[in-house]
Formats: structure tokens, C-alpha cells, sequence
């Protein structure tokens, strides 16, 4: 069963837990976010665009916290969430 209709993607990561989320990066290297994390405000299920930019390469997440790691196409470092 496909999850997101309309979308491919080239990265991924989810951190499971109460606060739940899931982090993308699709194939134009746009980032979406879409779950309950309170520190992203987001409390739904279908997809929502972080930003307008289009270089992100990568995403990950904490396990122990409400936090995504992520690294843009010339190799900088992010964080988004919980501090």
C-alpha cells in the first residue's frame, strides 16, 4: 500500500513514540514533515512542506527526542525541533 499518493522520496526517517513524526526529503529535495510532534506543529496525517527551499539531501532523527537531523546539498548540518 502506497503511504503518500503523489509523492517520491529520497530520504526518510521516523521517530516513533508518543510525539511521533515522519521527515522527508522528496525527489525535487523539498522537506515535508507529517505526524503529531508538537515541536514541528504538525497534527496530521498527510504531508506538509517545511520551507520553500529545494536543497536538502538527507534526513534522520533521535530516537530519545523530538528532534530531525539534516544535511542540505552542500553538506551543511540542520537540526529542526526540540532543542
Amino acid at each position: 500500500m502506497q503511504v503518500t499518493i503523489g509523492f517520491n522520496w529520497s530520504s526518510i526517517a521516523i521517530q516513533d513514540g508518543v510525539n511521533g513524526f515522519t521527515i522527508g526529503v522528496a525527489i525535487n529535495n523539498t522537506l515535508w514533515r507529517w505526524g503529531s510532534n508538537s515541536y514541528f506543529n504538525i497534527f496530521d496525517t498527510n504531508p506538509q512542506q517545511m520551507g520553500t527551499g529545494n536543497n536538502w539531501k538527507q534526513v534522520g532523527v533521535l530516537d530519545v527526542s523530538e528532534t530531525a537531523i539534516l544535511t542540505k546539498n552542500d553538506g551543511t548540518l540542520w537540526y529542526a525541533g526540540q532543542k
